[in-house]
């Protein structure tokens, strides 16, 4: 059976791309060290290539793996990339790369921070699933959505921030993040999708830049009854909310526009 790379060196095996001018690493000898380097160029047959690209499933199952450095000519990170490595406890990602694909950091149980730098365009479902270590990330301002089942099962996850460039936050995103407490929505509309909070039990404060009467009864709906809703003054917003067999009135709180930045600023302070 022909190999799926053209050649290795120091434990990792790479292919050239399509295009002649550089190569993707594709996967990792026996001999993979538990810190990983990879290096921005390589050179095979008297030819130098830069190193543009992580493919799919190219450390997964990597358990010795603790650390990689991933060089600034990275720009596409593939699916399954560094999935059941149960041992990464570091990462950093260059602000070369534009697309995370799905499952990248699936089960990476150590692993504690993560930032998505402002380049990233493009997350895939799954990225984060079960990384049950995960206290802190900052997400990508560039962001348009929050991929289903992004951040599933992060039961350490206490904090986050959603960028103003968000518009949807996919089917059960944040299910079962049980030690989630506070979460921020941008000023945009926002759709959130089904199950979305599922099992957050722990989820209390929700704070919602801009709304109108309608959006907060839809937030109110995707929430456990213990949250509570921060919400900018307003004169025209309806609080009540027909839930189960009665009318009560939903934990809703009316902030000032300066003591709502106030906040949200000292949110981001701590992430």
């Amino acid at each position: 059976m022909a190999k799926d790379y053209d050649f290795e060196i120091d434990g990792l095996r790479y292919k050239i791309n399509d295009n002649g001018r550089g190569v993707t690493v594709v996967g990792v000898t026996s001999e993979y060290p538990g810190k990983v380097v990879i290096s921005k160029e390589v050179s095979f047959d008297w030819k130098t290539y830069s190193v543009t690209k992580i493919g799919d499933n190219a450390f997964m199952d990597c358990e010795r793996l603790g650390e990689i450095v991933i060089p600034n000519t990275v720009n596409r990170i593939g699916e399954n990339a560094f999935r059941n490595c149960i041992g990464l406890g570091k990462i950093i990602i260059p602000n070369s790369v534009v697309k995370i694909g799905g499952s990248v950091f699936f089960c990476c149980t150590r692993l504690a921070e993560v930032t998505i730098p402002d380049s990233v365009r493009e997350l895939g479902s799954n990225v984060f699933h079960n990384c049950t270590k995960l206290e802190k990330v900052t997400l990508s301002k560039s962001l348009t959505k929050i991929g289903n089942f992004l951040f599933f099962g992060c039961t350490k996850l206490t904090e986050v921030v959603i960028p103003e460039s968000v518009t949807k936050i996919g089917v059960k995103a944040f299910s079962h993040c049980t030690s989630l407490t506070t979460l921020v929505l941008p000023y945009s509309e926002i759709k959130i999708c089904q199950y979305a909070f599922w099992e957050c039990a722990s989820l209390l404060w929700v704070y919602c830049k801009k709304v109108n009467t309608q959006s907060v009864i839809d937030l109110i709906e995707k929430f456990n009854i213990n949250v509570t809703l921060y919400v900018p003054k307003s004169k025209t917003l309806d609080f009540r909310y027909r839930y189960g067999y009665g009318w009560y009135l939903p934990k809703l709180v009316e902030l000032s526009d300066e003591e709502m930045e106030r906040r949200i600023a000292e949110i981001n302070k701590n992430n």
